[in-house]
């Protein structure tokens, strides 16, 4: 176990049974009267390269499905790459999904959804505080400000709730005061040292009314139970937990989008195994994904990846036109389903400023071509 791994575990207690995933669902922790519901963003979070085009068609692909029943009954939507947790959000708040379980392997990525569900009254007011104390004041303030949550260097051997609460409030405010909301060591604050940069101040994104509604709906999807309880672990815990947890096949889709396949290191504080960051970059957990995917997986599944080729033509990836379930899993319910494979056009955002840039994204998927025709273009065969 790596020390991320260490620290994530001390996030959260030890699980009855396999997670007892089935017992979360439906929990109503508290009944307040509904907060206000975001108009537009849901996350507060920014991510490098964030996704907003995917989310509504991830969102017709999960639609379609459940009206011809290859998707049924009360539904959970798995996000074991939770990042800004932004396709969570969106299905939960529009009712495409009953259920939705995010994860995050990065302890400081993990510790501030569980805040933001489980204490969010709390973050709020952490937060205005760093606002008006710091951030409104912007300049050398603001940039000072910046560094000590930069260097707080948060105790890993025991993360209690006063250890979690710094993590969380860390991870909020480095993510609406750096460039592109890197948590990286390698970005530095929105408009430079000086604040002279680009026309933008360190302020630009943080903006203390619309971060306090988002982490008030979060809180209200947490305690309605329509959220389940966010966990530190990786992506194939995530994953057992919900193929372990009974009879899961029609009523639980996986949406995972993880790291880049190049310069992941380069963007994401964590790429799945703390003591290896490179694991991304040479491949290693990405084939581990893709065979899991490919074998171990009861649910169905969409998988979003910045397009490169390999990905569809190493046999060892995703060069296979369906998955082949291993006996244990096909006793779960796996069936041998075809991978659809096609691309979408995004524009990403690459900085601080509104320019973007076009990208093609990858959606490989175990549901059927009427889920996604019309939605993604085919790979030439």
């Amino acid at each position: 176990m790596t020390q991320q791994e260490r620290s994530c575990a001390l996030l959260q207690p030890a699980p009855s049974a396999p997670l007892a995933v089935s017992r979360q669902l439906g929990v109503v922790h508290n009944n307040e009267e509904a907060p206000t519901q975001p108009k537009r963003f849901l996350s507060p979070l920014r991510y490098p390269g964030a996704k907003s085009k995917l989310t509504p068609i991830i969102a017709e692909m999960v639609q379609r499905a459940r009206r011809a029943r290859r998707l049924r009954g009360p539904l959970t939507l798995i996000e074991p790459f939770a990042g800004g947790a932004a396709t969570s959000l969106r299905l939960l708040t529009d009712g495409i999904v009953e259920h939705a379980f995010i994860a995050d392997g990065d302890p400081m990525v993990a510790s501030f959804w569980r805040e933001a569900a489980m204490r969010p009254s709390a973050l709020i007011q952490a937060m205005r505080a760093e606002y008006r104390n710091y951030v409104s004041i912007g300049g050398a303030t603001a940039v000072a400000r910046w560094d000590h949550w930069r260097q707080l260097d948060v105790p890993t051997g025991k993360l209690d709730e006063s250890a979690q609460h710094q993590l969380a409030m860390k991870c909020l405010f480095l993510n609406r005061t750096t460039f592109s909301g890197i948590l990286h060591g390698s970005a530095g604050p929105i408009g430079g040292r000086a604040q002279k940069e680009g026309g933008y101040s360190i302020s630009c994104r943080f903006n203390p009314d619309a971060l306090a509604e988002r982490i008030q709906w979060i809180g209200h999807l947490y305690a309605t139970g329509k959220l389940l309880e966010p966990k530190c672990q990786d992506w194939r815990q995530s994953l057992i937990d919900f193929a372990s947890a009974g009879s899961v096949r029609d009523g639980v889709i996986a949406y995972l989008d993880p790291p880049y396949v190049a310069k992941s290191t380069k963007l994401y504080r964590k790429s799945f195994k703390a003591e290896a960051l490179d694991r991304w970059g040479d491949m290693t957990e990405h084939l581990n994904l893709a065979a899991y995917l490919r074998q171990s997986t009861p649910f169905r599944w969409i998988l979003s990846y910045d397009y490169n080729p390999e990905l569809t033509t190493d046999v060892m990836l995703y060069r296979s036109g369906t998955v082949t379930p291993t006996e244990a899993t096909a006793a779960l319910g796996a069936g041998r389903y075809r991978m659809v494979k096609g691309l979408i056009e995004l524009q990403h955002t690459a900085s601080v400023s509104n320019r973007r840039r076009p990208v093609q994204e990858l959606v490989i998927s175990t549901l059927s071509e009427s889920d996604t025709a019309g939605l993604i273009t085919p790979l030439p065969q």
